[in-house]
C-alpha cells in the first residue's frame, strides 16, 4: 500500500444529480457545468501536491468528466452504493495516511493538502456551513464516520466530539466555504482569492446558459 495520498469523493457531472440547490436558481444543466469546473479545479490542486490522487466517483467512469479527471493524473475508482460515512471510511484506507476531499470547496490550496499529509495526527479542515472540507488521518476509527448527520450544520461538531471520545486531538486547517447556492457562487466570483482562470471559466459557463435561456 502506498504511503500517503489524496482521495477526492465526488459525483459525475450529471444535470439534476449535482448542485441541485444551485440548479434551482441557474438551471440544472448550468449547475452541472459549475460542478464539473469545481471538481476539475479541486482535482488539479490535489494533483499539484505531488501525492497520488484517487477519485471515488459516483457515476460513469468512462464519461467526459471521468476522462478529464484522468487527464489531470487522477486514478478513478467506482464509488460504492453505501452511506456517505462508509464511502469516506473506505477512502481513508486506500493509503497508510489519507486526506479525503470533496469537490465543493475550490479555494483550498496545495500547501494545505501537503501540510495535512505531512503530519501524523488527525487533521480537519472546517467548512463555514458546519461541515468539513477535508479530513486527514492514518487508519482512523470507523466511529468518526458512523451515524454522522451528513449535510447538516452539526457534522463538524459531531466529528470533533467523536474524536475526543477516541482520545484524538484534531489539528485544524483553515476554514473554507462550499459552493452550494447562488449566493455562494456569487461570493466565489467576487472573492479576490479566486484564481482568475477559474472565475473566468465559471462566468463563461453562466453567461453561455443565460444566453441560451433568453433565446428560447
Amino acid at each position: 500500500m502506498p504511503d500517503r495520498g489524496v482521495v477526492i469523493v465526488g459525483k459525475d457531472a450529471v444535470a439534476g444529480s449535482v448542485k441541485t440547490r444551485l440548479g434551482r436558481s441557474i438551471g440544472m444543466p448550468c449547475a452541472a457545468e459549475i460542478h464539473r469546473l469545481l471538481g476539475m479545479h479541486v482535482s488539479r490542486i490535489a494533483c499539484a501536491s505531488g501525492y497520488s490522487v484517487d477519485v471515488s466517483l459516483k457515476g460513469n467512469l468512462n464519461g467526459d468528466f471521468a476522462r478529464r479527471l484522468i487527464s489531470l493524473g487522477a486514478t478513478l475508482y467506482p464509488q460504492e452504493t453505501k452511506p456517505l460515512g462508509d464511502v469516506i471510511y473506505t477512502a481513508m484506507h486506500r493509503y497508510d495516511r489519507v486526506i479525503v476531499l470533496g469537490m465543493d470547496s475550490p479555494l483550498i490550496s496545495t500547501h494545505e493538502i501537503q501540510c495535512a499529509l505531512e503530519r501524523d495526527d488527525l487533521c480537519i479542515g472546517p467548512a463555514e456551513d458546519g461541515g468539513y472540507w477535508c479530513l486527514a488521518a492514518s487508519n482512523p476509527p470507523k466511529i468518526l464516520f458512523q451515524d454522522i448527520p451528513w449535510s447538516q450544520s452539526t457534522v463538524l461538531s459531531t466529528t470533533i466530539q467523536r474524536a475526543k471520545d477516541e482520545n484524538l486531538s484534531p489539528f485544524f486547517l483553515q476554514t473554507h466555504y462550499d459552493i452550494d447556492t447562488l449566493a455562494d457562487l456569487k461570493r466565489l466570483l467576487q472573492d479576490p482569492n479566486t484564481p482568475p482562470p477559474l472565475s473566468h471559466s465559471l462566468q463563461e459557463r453562466i453567461d453561455h446558459y443565460a444566453r441560451g435561456s433568453h433565446s428560447t
